[in-house]
């Protein structure tokens, strides 16, 4: 997370004809604007396989993170990795550096080897004591799992995987649908970032 301050300060041996056409032009004038902006940082985590419904789900929440009014959003996905670079090492230095992962869980998610050996571990810890969170993550339901107990989800299965509503998966819905789907995303991720600079 970071804390940007934004100052601007302007008098009139600096001359500004635009504030005198607005009748603030007198002997000497002063302009003083701060704002605060608080940064957050993301991993995206998600199966190959699944990459069309990831991306119609984060071209819908990347219009919401654009215009958000409470922090500014910065995303890294495995796309941006630079052609010729080491893969692993861009990945793992992106997960040190980002404030919170967004797992995509989906059955391919759950089934890919580096995923599950390099990704999952940075962000959880599986204990004989259950599941200890490393870093905040925000759990999206992107294609049904099952949670009855009958699949392996490394530990994903004890901690609370955002889906909509009615309890249903990204990819059951259409149109509509998906958008109300991340719109309620986007307010639950909300909700987190403030607990969490809150605890900080």
């Amino acid at each position: 997370m970071i804390v940007t301050l934004f100052a601007v300060q302007i008098s009139e041996s600096h001359g500004c004809p635009e504030l005198g056409r607005v009748g603030v032009s007198k002997s000497r004038y002063m302009v003083y604007i701060s704002t605060f902006v608080i940064v957050f940082w993301f991993f995206v985590s998600y199966a190959h396989m699944d990459e069309r419904l990831v991306w119609d789900l984060m071209e819908r929440l990347r219009v919401l993170f654009e215009i958000a009014s409470e922090y500014e959003f910065v995303e890294w996905n495995d796309r941006q990795i630079v052609v010729g670079n080491d893969w692993d090492v861009e990945i793992k230095e992106a997960m040190e550096a980002v404030d919170f992962g967004l797992l995509m869980v989906s059955p391919g998610f759950l089934g890919r080897p580096y995923i599950l050996e390099q990704e999952l571990t940075h962000f959880l810890d599986q204990g004989e004591d259950g599941v200890k969170i490393l870093k905040p993550v925000v759990p999206v339901g992107l294609k049904k799992v099952l949670l009855d107990g009958s699949v392996d989800s490394k530990g994903l299965g004890n901690l609370q995987i955002f889906r909509n509503g009615d309890g249903r998966w990204f990819s059951e819905l259409r149109g509509n649908n998906r958008d109300l789907f991340v719109d309620a995303l986007f307010q639950a991720i909300l909700v987190k970032l403030r607990r969490m600079g809150s605890e900080e």
